[in-house]
């Protein structure tokens, strides 16, 4: 968790530190933290916005959404999900604040100063593995966890009982009155 602080002359102060790296995707957030008034304008009214350099030049510009609780009752909290699009490149990225207040024809705009935020170095498994071998490993994660919701359905359902069909020579397992598993045939003596 990040947290960057507003401060009286509109510099931003990164105040809680945690590290981000390279592709991290919504495991963490920047908490920005807003006085109630910035030059005479009420944050509560203003809509506040997060533009951003990456470390490879490409900008973009994000609206911040409010969360419901104060900080110390005297700051807004804004939060920025880290997203892999804000994290695609290691090194710096170079944000700043701009608060928007008042009517679309003629707004109150209040800029802020800029914070670096590190991106750092992680390895990229982009290099080692070809797009065939990421996708079978997401593939074979998804069998793997439909496989575990499969066990787990079996374990739900215990069986505590059998049931045999003379007519077809099967026999079922039973977990109250419903079958579970697959049923299997049995061989009359001698055929076998």
């Amino acid at each position: 968790m990040l947290y960057i602080k507003l401060e009286s002359d509109n510099s931003l102060v990164t105040t809680v530190y945690q590290p981000i790296y390279r592709g991290d995707n919504m495991n963490q957030n920047a908490i920005f933290l807003i006085p109630l008034e910035v030059e005479n304008v009420d944050i509560e009214a203003a809509k506040v916005y997060l533009s951003y350099i990456r470390a490879d030049g490409v900008a973009d510009v994000v609206i911040l959404e409010p969360l419901t609780s104060l900080y110390k009752e005297a700051w807004y909290q804004y939060v920025l999900p880290i997203n892999s699009k804000l994290s695609k490149y290691p090194g710096e990225v170079v944000c700043w604040l701009q608060i928007f207040y008042g009517s679309a024809s003629d707004p109150t705009v209040i800029k802020s100063g800029e914070v670096i935020i590190n991106v750092l170095e992680s390895k990229d498994i982009d290099n080692y593995l070809n797009d065939n071998q990421v996708t079978a490993l997401y593939q074979l994660q998804m069998k793997m966890e439909s496989s575990m919701e499969t066990v787990h359905t079996a374990i739900d359902s215990k069986a505590d009982g059998l049931t045999y069909d003379a007519n077809s020579k099967q026999l079922q397992l039973l977990s109250g009155e419903e079958t579970i598993g697959n049923a299997v045939t049995l061989s009359e003596e001698g055929d076998g």
